[in-house]
């Protein structure tokens, strides 16, 4: 398995470099990883995968906003409330795509869209759970490679 992960990781790094793109570390370099990468990352965690039974998925979001991000039950909630929102705009932005140039249109206001429900649920969040947002998506962002334009 690891041998394919490999092989796929260096067919991207070719495939990137192609299109002018570079890989980016963030464990190296997670100021290179954009807040709105690592926000939506975030907000695709805390959004139900197919066929995930209902009751697994409540435990598993409840689980990871509890002991992953530390969050208390109402900045969980406002988190998770932001995350469903997520969701459905980007639904109704896939749905306007019909060539490659409008789906590059589409990913810029993806970027634009998480970057306001970023700022929507700093707003709602107190000074700590600011905080521990913040470290936690530190987290994600070292844990995190992205291809980006060079």
């Amino acid at each position: 398995m690891k041998r394919i992960a490999a092989w796929v990781a260096a067919w991207c790094l070719c495939a990137g470099a192609a299109l002018g793109q570079r890989m980016v570390d963030g464990a190296v370099n997670p100021e290179m990883i954009p807040d709105a990468a690592a926000y939506e990352l975030l907000f695709r965690v805390l959004n139900p995968a197919r066929n995930e039974h209902p009751l697994i998925y409540r435990d598993r979001v409840k689980t990871y906003l509890s002991n992953l991000v530390q969050l208390n039950e109402l900045e969980g909630f406002i988190l998770h409330e932001a995350a469903r929102r997520y969701d459905y705009h980007l639904g109704e932005l896939a749905k306007k795509v019909t060539s490659a140039s409008a789906l590059e249109e589409m990913r810029k206001e993806r970027d634009a869209m998480v970057l306001r429900l970023a700022e929507e649920v700093k707003g709602r969040l107190g000074e700590d759970g600011k905080a521990k947002l913040a470290r936690h998506l530190e987290h994600v962002k070292r844990n995190t490679k992205r291809m980006v334009k060079e």
